[in-house]
């Protein structure tokens, strides 16, 4: 699907670059060194003006210490989504100017497929890389009610939870949390959860949104219902089932940007960037 991929972009205007290596490291796309280098090259191209991920899966925090001492790179967009969420969370914390697009990985289904959602995916995607001014809503459900504005930041919950304790945790004093995963079971939901809470990860959070969590149910336990009491006393507006992860559709978020969450109207907002 690579190959579609790299043609949409050029539909797009964009001149691609493809950095890949055909071999592999047991369930990683080639050894650490080799996938580290093809991300450090595209960071230190001087020409680079978005890099997107192929795919999700596993490896992305091993490719974290060869960034720590990075020289920073020109502003740029990194594209992607699930596992890219470890890549995301350290330049957020390395380099500002490398902005963070929560959206379909290059190679999949969710980009590249037929119907109304990868037609809306794709629209997204295009509006985040060449519109970036243009706002964004999304209609959500309420788990707790509230309204509040505040910087995105968040992605995959598996991700930041593995990421919390390391350099890499996000900080979301004043944030608006987006926090999404899949096939994930409630109990395990919970366990994540309480982690991110003994952690403090939502010490000083200004609201918490989730996406529509895809797979993450079983025939027991209401998800909701399971996230609701993880979060027990947590004082703070939460939404659920922002169209956004890895569902069907998956709206593009710039993370950093502008959010208003409104669990009082059940709407997600993002602000016009620049």
């Amino acid at each position: 699907m690579l190959d579609a991929g790299v043609a949409l972009l050029e539909r797009w205007q964009l001149r691609v670059r493809v950095r890949v290596d055909e071999a592999y490291h047991f369930y990683l796309a080639g050894p650490d060194q080799v996938r580290a280098g093809h991300l450090l090259e595209a960071l230190a191209d001087g020409e680079t003006r978005a890099i997107f991920c192929m795919r999700g899966g596993y490896g992305s925090m091993r490719l974290l210490p060869a960034l720590a001492h990075a020289p920073a790179p020109t502003p740029r967009l990194l594209v992607g989504f699930s596992d890219i969420t470890a890549l995301h969370l350290a330049c957020a914390r390395l380099w500002p100017g490398v902005r963070a697009v929560h959206g379909p990985n290059l190679a999949t289904r969710q980009l590249l497929g037929e119907g109304a959602a990868c037609e809306a995916n794709r629209h997204a995607l295009h509006a985040a890389l060449f519109d970036p001014r243009q706002p964004m809503s999304a209609p959500i459900q309420t788990l707790r009610p509230g309204r509040v504005r505040g910087p995105l930041v968040g992605g995959c919950l598996s991700l930041i939870a593995s990421c919390l304790g390391t350099p890499y945790a996000p900080d979301t004093r004043g944030a608006v949390l987006f926090l999404e995963d899949v096939d994930e079971a409630p109990y395990r939901i919970d366990r994540m959860l309480t982690q991110a809470r003994l952690a403090g990860l939502f010490d000083g959070v200004a609201g918490i949104v989730f996406g529509d969590m895809q797979g993450c149910r079983d025939v027991h336990n209401d998800l909701w219902a399971v996230i609701d009491d993880a979060l027990q006393g947590l004082d703070v507006p939460i939404g659920s089932g922002l169209p956004c992860g890895h569902g069907p559709e998956n709206l593009s978020l710039r993370l950093g940007e502008m959010a208003e969450l409104d669990a009082d109207g059940g709407v997600f907002r993002l602000f016009a960037g620049g």
